[in-house]
């Protein structure tokens, strides 16, 4: 009955959220080991295969296998398991363990020099991710027959993005780079006639951000854009993580050129979606203390202003993100006065005060002059 309410939550909401409660449950019971229970739920074994790989954060073949086995195992009049299922596979977690492990493959395809199509696991990895995409149709339909797997994913987009990652490897020689980043604007297709390629080229972006990589995000930003901005709803679970990604950035600091076409060329065209203005909102005051361009700061707030129609809640935000950074602006020359007032090292040590001071410890040798 508890099952049946969530399931109705979820197709009345569409919230993927209300699955990955769905699978919390399951693994809750299991770890009670409410055998009575789980016994009736036909999907134990396959959300606790499946929450092994969200723990490691990714599909290993033991693993895909034994989930692959549960899939081809499903036959009639048993169908309506692959409706529970889809829902298991739907929680973002789940999607971010199979996208995560499509990415590292392809990143090891593309280093044993072989073609995507090449490698099986794709074939799996994606078949996963198409049941986990499609979940809300196939529940909503009552139609439990699976999809087709997907060949855009398999022999077009996921070459793509391989070429992409080969031309990275060859820029390695050019002592420009980045001049030689070209945009594969077919990448904006495959993403809006494809759900799983946009999940995967999404998570591509989101791999590109933490290794700060300005090839890779010069190369995909552009498509994505363009993607995202066709969708009736914008991914705010990926700009979460995008914007998340940029904010964990340690020193030493990208060049200017990095912000501005994270926030320039992709970022800033999503401001009237507030969800997406409040993240980059948040994400300039992690960086505000950090980046030492103050013009460069100062324009990316002014370009993120909050919309007419955005809360007061995202307003006032905005309002305290400004003063936060003018309060920085105005230490700086107070800072650079008090260095230039306070005298250097040398003269402190050559002046008479400080032979008033008693000598209980000897003085540090002077510096040998070259």
């Amino acid at each position: 009955m508890l099952l049946q309410f969530i399931r109705t939550l979820f197709l009345s909401t569409k919230i993927v959220h209300y699955c990955t409660l769905r699978a919390d449950m399951l693994m809750s019971l299991h770890d009670l080991e409410a055998t009575h229970v789980l016994g009736a739920d036909p999907c134990h074994e396959f959300g606790w295969c499946l929450d092994a790989c969200i723990r490691e954060r990714g599909v290993d073949p033991k693993h895909g296998q034994k989930l692959e086995k549960i899939l081809d195992d499903i036959r009639s009049p048993k169908e309506q398991m692959r409706g529970d299922i889809s829902m298991l596979l739907c929680d973002p977690y789940a999607v971010h363990a199979v996208t995560n492990t499509i990415v590292s493959q392809l990143h090891d395809t593309v280093n044993r020099e072989d073609l995507p199509r090449v490698n099986m696991e794709f074939c799996l990895l994606i078949r996963l991710l198409q049941f986990g995409l499609n979940a809300w149709d196939m529940i909503n339909g009552q139609n439990f027959t699976e999809d087709d797997l997907s060949m855009v994913s398999l022999t077009e987009c996921l070459p793509a993005l391989a070429e992409i990652l080969v031309k990275q490897s060859i820029s390695g020689f050019d002592p420009q780079p980045n001049s030689t980043a070209k945009p594969n604007e077919a990448l904006a297709r495959f993403m809006q006639i494809d759900q799983p390629a946009q999940a995967f080229t999404l998570e591509f972006a989101i791999h590109a951000a933490e290794k700060r990589d300005e090839f890779l995000l010069h190369s995909i930003l552009s498509p994505i854009a363009h993607a995202c901005l066709s969708m009736p709803d914008v991914p705010s679970l990926f700009f979460h993580r995008f914007t998340h990604a940029l904010a964990c950035i340690t020193d030493p600091m990208p060049s200017s050129s990095f912000f501005n076409l994270v926030f320039d060329d992709f970022l800033l065209n999503f401001v009237s979606c507030e969800g997406v203005a409040r993240q980059l909102h948040q994400l300039l005051w992690q960086l505000c203390e950090r980046l030492k361009d103050a013009d460069l700061i100062g324009h990316f707030i002014e370009a993120s202003r909050p919309a007419e129609d955005h809360s007061i809640e995202a307003k006032e935000f905005y309002v305290q993100l400004m003063e936060k950074v003018s309060a920085l602006q105005n230490q700086k020359p107070q800072l650079q006065q008090q260095q230039q007032v306070s005298p250097s090292p040398l003269e402190v040590a050559n002046s008479p005060l400080l032979d008033i001071l008693p000598r209980s410890a000897p003085t540090s040798p002077p510096m040998e002059t070259q």
